[in-house]
């Protein structure tokens, strides 16, 4: 068992070399870096093992309140000292209101890419539970490029924190008693093809129901854009769920649907869905053909949070 530590000349170190400052501080910064990341290197485990760490100068953190496709939240904006070039996904560490979270900032896919701001929207159903005017601390922790054992240490600006008006949370939850959807699905073609079907249902939808918020490539991390979704059940146009959902929060604005999927091993098929605002007032669910949905009967449950 071994382990390496390698220190490389950081953003950081890169900045104090340009502004004039030389060797001397060079070699100060990477003593330091060399007790610090020794120390935690200290902590893994497993047989050899290489950790590549490095530092990376945060200049500036603005936060502000914003509407990202349907969610409301805050964007965290992080301006870094010198490019940071992407060949693997980068998690974020950081806390918002002492609340950890862990996001992944995707590399899109066959390139790779160098970028100077990183930013972080945060959906205020991810951390409020009470509306109305709030605080929010956010502090940065770390980086890394786990795909390549790779730490960042990040220095400089760390944390900032912002006022907010949080409108109305709502928690909601959904019963399907029943549900009947078309045999085919739009274009006309069976929901799944099975070279081996001896009868039509055979090919029938594998059924599910979900609760989703439009889908929101930034919120990703804090929760996926499906909030909830139901056991499955296979080769059939009708369907019921005896149980309520999972409560799902949201914040008033937030676009947020009740969806019929014929779930597959790829993709899943959407078979209908409707607003979460068409259902406010009601306790009951009634809603005849809509998409390939032939009828769907339930009940619905909404909830203000506290204040």
């Amino acid at each position: 068992m071994f382990y390496r530590i390698k220190i490389f000349r950081s953003s950081l170190v890169r900045v104090f070399w340009n502004r004039g400052y030389g060797f001397f501080s060079f070699v100060l910064l990477t003593l330091a870096g060399l007790v610090f990341n020794g120390s935690a290197a200290l902590g893994q485990t497993g047989e050899n093992t290489e950790i590549v760490y490095s530092q990376i100068l945060i200049e500036q953190v603005t936060l502000e309140q914003t509407d990202q496709k349907g969610l409301k939240g805050v964007l965290v904006r992080l301006q870094l000292a010198d490019s940071l070039f992407l060949e693997e996904d980068l998690l974020v560490r950081y806390t918002i209101n002492d609340e950890p979270f862990v996001r992944r900032l995707l590399v899109q896919a066959e390139r790779a890419y160098s970028i100077n701001t990183i930013e972080i929207f945060h959906p205020f159903a991810g951390f409020f539970r009470s509306s109305g005017e709030q605080e929010v601390l956010f502090m940065l922790e770390n980086m890394a490029i786990p795909d390549q054992n790779r730490e960042f240490k990040a220095v400089g600006i760390l944390m900032q924190n912002i006022s907010v008006v949080v409108p109305t949370i709502l928690s909601f939850s959904v019963k399907v008693n029943y549900v009947g959807v078309s045999g085919v699905a739009a274009n006309g073609t069976a929901w799944d093809y099975n070279f081996f079907a001896a009868k039509p249902a055979d090919s029938y939808p594998d059924l599910v129901f979900t609760i989703e918020s439009e889908f929101n490539e930034k919120s990703r991390g804090v929760f996926s854009h499906i909030r909830y979704q139901s056991h499955r059940q296979k080769n059939t146009i009708e369907a019921s769920w005896p149980a309520f959902s999972d409560v799902v929060y949201y914040c008033a604005g937030d676009r947020l649907s009740v969806c019929i999927k014929d779930v597959d091993t790829v993709f899943d098929d959407v078979i209908g869905c409707l607003s979460v605002d068409e259902l406010k007032g009601k306790k009951m669910i009634d809603k005849l053909n809509f998409q390939q949905v032939r009828n769907l009967m339930g009940e619905v449950l909404f909830e203000e949070t506290g204040k």
